[in-house]
């Protein structure tokens, strides 16, 4: 039975715990990876002022972070069971920092970067002086060969730059990290020897000793692999003036499922005159760039997202028949390839023009969002980064009607795996911040054993956080798992419905004063639309955060009529409504599937839509 009352839920008491958390509460699912005390500390240095990038290495469990500011530079960080590298004289661990949370120490500071970024090539010694500014790491899957060397999994990064200086034409957009190691004797090529400085090298001619011999494991451990200038040739253009707000190396590129190439987007804007916008590639082995999609015609919305990239054997959006191996580069539906709201994926099979299909259909957001199907296009969500996982689910971070994290499954099914008000209390009762930020920008996943259920591993989609200054994860549990214990069960159902029934019954989340019974609340909010408001300077929820549309999202995994919660709505099932058939103060496994506390007429038709269907 309907009993929602648009009701407006004031949450002052929810105010007071925000504004003052009780110590240690806070969204179970979030997780704090690398404090932001081991990304921006440079021991007696000026300390940089805000995190730029990661990236994570699975084989070693390293984190690496860019930063920004005077301090800026790139620091490892490593667990509390590893010890700071013993390396020989004279090198030695930069920096290093010791705490309860692991150890951290610079591995690159501004001479190596510099000394890269500062010449149009060192061959034939012109130089370009300019600093760098680092927006993200994206690192090989596979083995890949670039500038004849061979690189196992891993072992190469690309980094994206954004900073707008010197000569237009050299500029370096993206650059290459050399992630293999040689502190003690090795046969990997070029050894040692070759690697180090010696007297009358031509760098050292060029630059002087100022910058001095290094401090990550090569000399030439960074490498251009992308200018402007190869951009403009791509595309038969000529570039002689800065693009003054370029976000060419402002979105994390991300490589191919085969490790051979890597996508990024473009995303200049209107006052650019978008001489780049569009989807690109660049093959590694041939440093060969691309443009898959010009945009530069948008009038809406451009391609900003930070891309994902999935093999047609994996998961294919398209629908077509394509060979196993081509890719799929996944970024935010555009003017130039329609879809605004939603998720394209852009073909890669060697096409002039590639083909475009919608991955996410804008229709199915914007539904999933309570949003009419003609919403004009100019309020449609937009994105900002996306990934997926080895199955082939993505993770969508809106930033536009709503900050939040999606899932969009195998099964075409969307589910919030993190809503603004989840982030914002992540952000105060973690990170000590009382910042609003709540993006999820340099999406990646990994996996990580469950908390809970350690033999169990679960999904953690890591991020970059501007509030913390640091690198955080939200775990994805399974879906209406609101216990975390890996089964879905009628203790589920019941906390659901108690949610549902505080908007119904036009109830404040937070009684009694002190409770954390609000992060129970916005649990329950399935589709993300919880959105955060200030009034009179204090941060408050706008609007009712579960609502029937929440209760169409629950239903769309675990179905009505699956009374025991085995997957499938059976005369077993049946048996249990018609038992309380007409009662009251009754539950899902009683027949109560519409949360209204009865079992009647209602639950008997959910029940016979669903039956004998088998469900994952």
């Amino acid at each position: 039975m309907e009993r929602l009352h648009n009701t407006i839920i004031t949450a002052v008491m929810l105010c007071s715990i925000l504004i003052s958390p009780v110590p240690g509460a806070s969204p179970d699912h979030f997780k704090h990876l690398v404090p932001a005390d081991h990304v921006i500390y440079n021991g007696a240095g000026t300390a940089a002022t805000a995190i730029g990038g990661y990236c994570y290495i699975p084989t070693t469990g390293r984190f690496y972070t860019s930063t920004y500011g005077s301090g800026r530079g790139i620091r490892v960080f490593v667990g509390t069971n590893e010890d700071f590298p013993v390396w020989p004289a004279p090198f030695a661990p930069e920096n290093p920092l010791q705490t309860a949370a692991g150890r951290s120490w610079h591995c690159d500071t501004d001479s190596d970067l510099t000394r890269i970024m500062g010449a149009t090539s060192f061959e034939n010694g012109t130089t370009n002086p300019l600093t760098h500014l680092l927006n993200g790491f994206t690192v090989n899957p596979k083995t890949v060969v670039y500038n004849g060397i061979t690189y196992g999994p891993y072992e190469l990064a690309v980094l994206s730059n954004n900073t707008n200086s010197g000569t237009v034409a050299v500029n370096k957009r993206l650059l290459t990290w050399d992630f293999r190691e040689i502190w003690s004797p090795t046969n990997k090529q070029p050894d040692r020897a070759n690697a180090e400085f010696a007297p009358g090298m031509r760098e050292v001619d060029y630059f002087g000793t100022v910058y001095g011999y290094g401090c990550t494991n090569w000399n030439d451990t960074f490498d251009s692999l992308m200018t402007f200038g190869q951009m403009a040739a791509a595309i038969g253009a000529s570039v002689s003036a800065p693009v003054t707000t370029d976000q060419v190396g402002g979105r994390r590129a991300v490589f191919s499922a085969d490790g051979a190439k890597v996508y990024f987007v473009s995303a200049d804007s209107r006052s650019s005159g978008r001489l780049f916008t569009g989807v690109w590639s660049v093959e590694l082995a041939t440093k060969t760039v691309k443009r898959l999609l010009d945009d530069t015609a948008y009038k809406i919305q451009r391609p900003i997202a930070e891309p994902a990239s999935v093999a047609i054997g994996v998961r294919n959006f398209t629908g077509q028949s394509y060979a196993d191996n081509i890719n799929q580069i996944l970024f935010n539906g555009t003017d130039a390839s329609g879809n605004i709201g939603g998720i394209n994926a852009l073909v890669d099979d060697g096409s002039a023009v590639p083909s475009i299909y919608p991955a996410v259909p804008a229709e199915a957001m914007l539904d999933f969002l309570g949003m009419a199907p003609d919403t004009p296009q100019e309020n449609r969500p937009g994105y900002m980064s996306i990934a997926a996982d080895e199955e082939g689910n993505l993770y969508l971070y809106t930033n536009s009607p709503y900050s939040a994290l999606y899932k969009y499954d195998t099964q075409g099914r969307l589910l919030c795996i993190a809503n603004r008000l989840q982030h914002y209390a992540f952000n105060t009762q973690v990170l000590g911040s009382t910042s609003t930020n709540t993006a999820y920008l340099r999406l990646d996943v990994r996996k990580v054993p469950d908390p809970n259920t350690p033999e169990i591993s679960v999904v953690q989609l890591m991020f970059m956080s501007t509030a913390g200054k640091c690198v955080a994860g939200v775990n994805v549990y399974k879906p209406m798992d609101f216990r975390r214990n890996g089964v879905i069960d009628v203790a589920d159902a019941n906390f659901f419905k108690a949610q549902l029934q505080k908007t119904w019954n036009a109830e404040d989340p937070n009684v009694p004063s002190g409770s954390l019974d609000y992060l129970d609340y916005i649990r329950a909010d399935l589709n993300g639309d919880c959105e955060l408001i200030t009034v009179n300077g204090v941060v408050t929820i706008k609007t009712p955060c579960v609502t029937e549309k929440d209760r169409e999202i629950f239903w769309q995994f675990v179905l009505p009529g699956d009374a025991n919660f085995d997957h499938v709505v059976d005369l077993s099932d049946f048996a249990d409504m018609a038992a309380n058939y007409g009662q009251s103060g009754k539950d899902w496994s009683q027949g109560d599937f519409d949360f209204d506390d009865d079992v009647d007429m209602d639950d008997f038709i959910l029940l016979t839509k669903n039956w004998l269907k088998h469900y994952d």
